[in-house]
């Protein structure tokens, strides 16, 4: 164990089923952290349960009743429960009522931790607890004890639910082969809902439409076992982003859910070993942003620069790139100055010249470091898009003022869909290109036309579309060696505005 000045609280926010409590008995075998005693006045549900057994004589004594009564009337077993609830509050005041503690309630019941309970384990190691309430994280946080001594760890979790379905088949033991009776009929009478469906969408018959879908929909729940499940879980993990949104300056270390477990081990590890004390609130801050390809780099960059013209408040670094001109270039701060064309011709001293080259990449990207140093004397916020190998060269060149921000954007679905149409759309430019430079004048759609009978064409789009798969996972793994030098991650996981509204957030907190 390290040394008891030296240990911290880590606060873990998440939603169900995102491996939490994993995370929390591995870390625990490892050595690295102890568990904060939580009460509740909820069931215990088992050894890798995150609250404590109460087992006080009343709580006893009316459980007993129960098992040894099976057949007991309804109102006399909600009379036993309730005496069972009321006896485990009644211990939770004791522990932690009267200042000793906080209690707050979640999802219909009870729950309560010991501040001196806290106080004291901190003494032998690093602790680590549970808790989805920002409310009750932010008065922990004003003990005079502990305001320096806690560490929130967020675990950003997937919300596309085709991925969570695929998790969850994984983890959970069900045979979807033995089809009952029962089974067959429910298949049978989706199988009679989509035909009707069918039909009516042919006649255009919409009123037939509205009253399937929510059949529909009810018979997929009772059918398969994780429809419901799934949704459920989908809408916890957006309500807890939604709070991720409003509370991003609160948090200290996104942890990213995506691939196995030990992906997420690794973070939390790294985190342990590299913990610092507190971080700096750099005026006016330099954003460097980092992100794999189809993250919402661009879409961040313009609308962030739109609503700084707008503002005032923030403006965005130019970039100057070695290659040909795209008509997507320009409100995103990129200037193409060509493949073969050298920056001094843009960034007059050679020594203001910071350059650099994307992962697996060709191009050279550059940004001119005394345009940085003069908006920054000017007391302006800027921004620009970098390299995660480049966090090093930025804290020494702006060790005052950089705020290093991770894009991530966890929808697999939407971000191959997305890399998908932007590669398309570059072959068929391409296309158009050649077909120019031969005196030939197409449009887009001819363009198309030529691109799906075209092999070369469909074998380029093809490659890119794998170059841009493993350079997404090269990235993420990157992850991990760097997550403790990164001060936030912009999750792009739901809507544009809640994108933006993250930086917005940042903003509004460094300015």
């Amino acid at each position: 164990m390290v040394e008891s000045e030296q240990n911290y609280l880590f606060i873990l926010i998440a939603a169900s089923a995102v491996g939490k409590s994993e995370l929390i008995n591995k870390m625990k075998n490892e050595n690295l952290w102890s568990t904060v005693s939580k009460y509740s006045t909820r069931d215990y549900r088992g050894i890798n349960d995150d609250i404590v057994l109460i087992k006080s004589k009343d709580v006893e004594k009316a459980e007993a009743i129960l098992i040894e009564n099976k057949n007991i009337e309804e109102t006399e077993t909600n009379k036993i429960m309730q005496n069972i609830r009321n006896a485990r509050m009644e211990h939770i005041q004791e522990i932690c009522g009267d200042k000793k503690g906080f209690v707050y309630y979640k999802n219909n019941n009870i729950y309560g931790i010991s501040v001196n309970e806290i106080e004291n384990e901190l003494s032998n190691s690093h602790l680590a607890i549970i808790i989805s309430d920002f409310h009750i994280i932010k008065k922990l946080k004003e003990v005079n004890s502990l305001k320096n001594r806690i560490k929130v760890l967020y675990i950003a979790s997937t919300i596309d639910e085709r991925e969570l379905l695929k998790r969850y088949k994984q983890r959970e033991i069900t045979n979807f082969d033995q089809q009952s009776q029962e089974t067959m009929r429910t298949i049978k009478g989706i199988h009679n809902m989509c035909n009707i469906l069918l039909s009516a969408s042919r006649l255009k018959y919409m009123t037939k439409i509205e009253e399937v879908l929510p059949l529909l929909n009810e018979q997929w729940n009772n059918y398969l076992p994780y429809f419901d499940t799934i949704k459920t879980r989908s809408m916890n993990i957006r309500m807890l982003y939604n709070r991720y949104i409003d509370n991003i300056t609160n948090i200290d270390y996104p942890i990213l859910n995506i691939y196995d477990l030990e992906y997420m081990f690794k973070q939390v590890r790294n985190i342990i070993s590299n913990i610092s004390s507190c971080k700096k609130k750099p005026i006016p801050p330099i954003f460097m942003v980092c992100a794999a390809p189809s993250s919402g780099k661009k879409t961040l960059m313009e609308i962030v620069g739109d609503l700084g013209t707008v503002n005032k408040n923030i403006v965005i670094t130019k970039k100057y790139a070695k290659r040909d001109k795209r008509l997507t270039d320009g409100r995103d701060g990129m200037i193409a100055i060509g493949k073969n064309v050298d920056f001094k011709k843009y960034i007059a001293v050679d020594s203001d010249i910071w350059s650099w080259v994307f992962h697996t990449g060709k191009t050279e990207y550059a940004v001119d470091r005394e345009e940085i140093n003069k908006n920054m004397r000017n007391g302006i916020a800027q921004i620009f898009i970098s390299n995660m190998t480049q966090i090093e060269n930025a804290k020494k060149y702006f060790p005052n003022n950089i705020v290093i921000l991770y894009l991530h954007a966890t929808h697999e679905t939407a971000t191959r869909t997305h890399i998908e149409e932007k590669r398309r759309n570059e072959v068929i430019e391409s296309i158009i290109s050649t077909e120019m430079k031969k005196g030939n004048i197409i449009n887009k759609e001819t363009a198309l036309s030529y691109f799906k009978i075209d092999r070369s064409a469909q074998k380029e789009f093809n490659e890119l579309i794998k170059h841009d798969l493993e350079e997404i996972k090269l990235i993420h793994y990157s992850f991990l060696s760097y997550n403790t030098m990164i001060d936030h991650v912009l999750l792009n996981t739901g809507t544009r505005e809640d994108l933006v509204e993250q930086m917005i957030n940042l903003i509004n907190y460094y300015n």
